[in-house]
């Protein structure tokens, strides 16, 4: 009889340890999922923080002018090859690249706010349009890349809650989800590669490993994949509610904050540019004109500016199109900072 007592005992404990410890694991799951993202909302804005940082802490004193937007700007502007960027003039611009990997108008609202509750005050924000994007943004980039305290304001965009599920769904298991950044944070050598080498960046923002070249069979391939990837929105080209959402609550925070926002079309190839129609063109067009009417933006319109040689798959650039992108985006900048300190007016 004690000895059936005995196994009862420790089968009544061994349950309760396998619950205990079911819990404690669903506890810590829970508890991962709510505080990770505050600490590392994603590694490329974790990457592009840190730099910006030190150069702020460098010269605290000039004013910030950053430039946000997708990957066309990502790796094609490179404002360390600007003279302006390393002036000593502490009333001249820091200028700084914080753009981010297939970065629509969401997620470009959700850097700009991220940075402002980091701290940043930037004086500009040139801000690019990516008409594919504006149509049709990577969605689950900013699902995979949200806060917790986000959430309300993707609704405010999106007009739904349809996006909490995948949300919830790519946070089931944060832990593992977030491994290597919690690696890295602990210790860079316990990981293949640190967070620094993921997110290889110049001195002032832009990404590193630019092509010179590209064969010619390869720029045919790429070509065909940006094609398929890109045209059905280009030609029947229409806002998205989300992205006009988004753009507009960009606005209406750089307002609020002091901060001078711009508007960047970014350099496309003669093939990009045919995938649009007629009506598409029109379209942004009077999208761009709407936000110039109901928010005084400037437009800087640089889709013409580079030849066709100088770009891998007609809208990301060459090292030789960086060139000069870089060399006359800077030149526009420029032109409004020496307006704005002048009381003069610049188009």
């Amino acid at each position: 009889m004690p000895q059936r007592r005995g196994r009862k005992h420790c089968r009544s404990r061994a349950r309760t340890s396998l619950v205990c410890g079911a819990l404690a694991f669903v506890a810590a799951q829970f508890g991962f999922f709510w505080c990770a993202t505050w600490w590392h909302p994603d590694a490329e804005f974790a990457a592009h923080l840190t730099v910006l940082r030190q150069r702020l802490k460098e010269q605290p004193n000039r004013p910030l002018v950053l430039v946000v937007g997708c990957s066309r700007c990502d790796f094609g502007f490179q404002p360390e090859k600007l003279a302006q960027a390393w002036s000593d003039d502490p009333t001249h611009p820091l200028i700084f690249n914080f753009s981010h990997l297939g970065a629509g108008p969401v997620l470009n609202l959700l850097q700009v706010r991220r940075l402002l509750q980091a701290g940043v005050r930037p004086r500009q924000i040139v801000l690019e349009i990516m008409p594919a994007f504006a149509a049709n943004e990577w969605k689950s980039l900013y699902e995979y890349r949200a806060q917790t305290d986000e959430l309300l304001l993707l609704h405010r965009c999106r007009g739904d809650w349809r996006f909490l599920a995948s949300f919830c769904k790519r946070r089931l298991w944060p832990w593992h989800q977030n491994r290597r950044e919690l690696l890295d944070r602990l210790n860079p050598r316990w990981t293949l590669t640190g967070e620094g080498e993921q997110v290889p960046l110049g001195p002032l923002g832009n990404r590193l490993g630019l092509s010179e070249s590209v064969a010619a069979d390869y720029r045919v391939k790429i070509l065909r994949e940006t094609h398929d990837l890109y045209h059905p929105s280009l030609r029947h080209f229409v806002v998205a509610e989300s992205s006009r959402r988004a753009i507009c609550e960009t606005a209406e925070l750089c307002r609020a904050e002091g901060i001078e926002l711009t508007l960047l079309l970014t350099p496309e190839g003669s093939d990009f540019r045919s995938w649009y129609s007629a009506e598409s063109v029109a379209a942004v067009e009077q999208f761009c004109g709407e936000l110039n009417r109901d928010y005084g933006l400037r437009l800087i319109d640089a889709r013409r500016w580079l030849p066709d040689d100088e770009f891998v798959d007609s809208h990301h650039m060459l090292a030789a199109g960086a060139d000069r992108f870089t060399r006359r985006l800077g030149e526009r900048l420029e032109a409004i900072h020496l307006a704005r300190t002048s009381g003069g007016a610049v188009r």
